[in-house]
């Protein structure tokens, strides 16, 4: 059991640590009310010119830890990066060895906004010889420091000796290859995406304890690393490597649409929606892989949002989304993506048909308020007219019905929609694979 009482001596902390495991890890960065053990009540000596050390301990004092200084510091620590840490934080001069580095900077009780500051530095290099209970001496110090509190950079962890080992063991010596894919195959499909709000923490705390989970007793961490990678990789869906249709295989009437709309692509979205089997996802591959930045230094990889749940899409996700200035990640039926910036956006069924009005000779145009009826359940419920706005001012707009398609570039002016007639376009060609229908 860990002395938690404010009497730690040095003898208090070799009983302490007696059964722990000492242990280097990555940079871990506390922030911690003042502790029970002051930078003084360690056990340390003084070193001289000519001494051989494997550990230093330096004290400053006193120091001041303003907010900035603080997120420096602990971008550095995370970073490794002690070279670039400002004075008194950082190293003087590099000791010329490879080495491990922590500091606590614990505040002062009777000096409000002052820090006593204790680096420490330890050399990977034997450079002593060391008695038998060099170890537990060592534990004992780790012990103290992590119980002196205030802000702390991490390099080193105590753990129970054999705990995580003999865990480890138990649990993967009973899973099955099935229940491992079972497993992984629940935690793609189901996982959140996202820290907002704890999402994640709670996600894995109620499956971890559920007697229904497939990660029932998994190890927390990982679930949390398996998470990780969900939220950072790139696209789960697996690509398609081979699709043979280019611009030359559209239609000439919809290509002149798309001409007015492929100078606007450079900063602009493409959002394509319709009643499914009009073509939306051959043409909006086409005009993807036409305009597709892809991948780095490939043209032959792109990402598109086909028939992922938009009303489902807080406006402000949304928003932030059709700025294709930007690279963003969502989270599709399939998993999450990644779009790199200048890709083109999305496809999608959500549509109000019952809006659209009659087929009327002559006439082509739409009207903006139908056209805004239309597209009405392609937002999520309570959305304003202004964030609705901010999406149409970042993308193009193409709706295909069984009788029109409509035609909208990105703009915030209040337009009204061309369209035309998708009958007229079917007979105006006997190459079915040319009229929009490219199935």
């Amino acid at each position: 059991m860990l002395n938690d009482g404010g009497d730690i001596t040095m003898e208090n902390a070799l009983n302490a640590t007696n059964a722990l495991l000492l242990h280097l890890k990555k940079p871990n960065i506390v922030d911690l009310p003042r502790g029970s053990v002051l930078p003084s009540d360690l056990p340390l000596n003084a070193v001289s010119d000519n001494s051989k050390v494997r550990h230093i301990f330096d004290m400053v004092v006193p120091v001041e830890l303003p907010i900035a200084l603080k997120e420096q510091v602990t971008q550095a620590g995370k970073d490794k990066r002690f070279h670039d840490l400002p004075a008194p934080f950082g190293l003087k001069a590099s000791p010329g060895m490879q080495f491990d580095f922590q500091l606590a900077a614990v505040p002062l009780p009777d000096r409000p906004g002052k820090y006593f500051l204790l680096k420490h530095i330890s050399f990977s290099e034997q450079t002593v010889y060391v008695s038998s209970d060099s170890k537990n001496i060592r534990k004992a110090l780790q012990y103290m420091f992590e119980k002196m509190g205030g802000f702390q950079t991490q390099s080193f962890a105590l753990s129970p000796a054999g705990a995580a080992s003999s865990d480890r063991k138990t649990f993967y010596d009973g899973l099955s290859d099935d229940k491992i894919d079972e497993g992984f195959d629940f935690i793609e499909q189901y996982g959140p995406r996202s820290h907002h709000c704890n999402t994640q923490l709670r996600w894995i705390t109620k499956q971890l304890i559920s007697e229904d989970s497939p990660i029932k007793d998994w190890p927390e961490r990982l679930v949390k690393e398996a998470l990780r990678n969900l939220m950072t990789d790139g696209v789960l869906a697996l690509p398609v490597h081979d699709f043979p249709l280019t611009l030359v295989d559209v239609n000439p009437s919809v290509l002149f649409i798309l001409e007015k709309f492929f100078p606007l692509f450079r900063d602009k979205a493409l959002g394509t929606h319709g009643v499914p089997n009009v073509g939306k996802t051959p043409l909006g591959r086409i005009v993807a892989v036409a305009m597709s930045q892809g991948e780095a230094g490939r043209q032959d990889r792109l990402d598109i949002f086909d028939d992922g749940p938009l009303p489902e899409q807080p406006m402000r996700k949304l928003k932030g989304f059709c700025d294709i200035g930007n690279t963003v990640l969502t989270k599709e039926r399939w998993g999450g993506a990644k779009f790199q910036q200048g890709q083109t956006r999305y496809i999608s069924n959500d549509l109000d048909l019952t809006a659209e009005p009659r087929p009327k000779r002559n006439v082509t145009t739409l009207s903006r308020k139908d056209f805004m009826q239309i597209l009405e359940p392609v937002w999520m419920q309570g959305s304003s007219v202004s964030d609705i706005e901010a999406v149409l001012k970042r993308t193009c707009i193409l709706i295909m019905t069984k009788h029109f398609m409509y035609w909208r570039p990105a703009t915030e002016s209040e337009v009204s929609v061309e369209r035309i007639d998708l009958c007229t376009i079917a007979k105006a060609t006997s190459i079915y694979l040319r009229s929009l229908y490219l199935m």
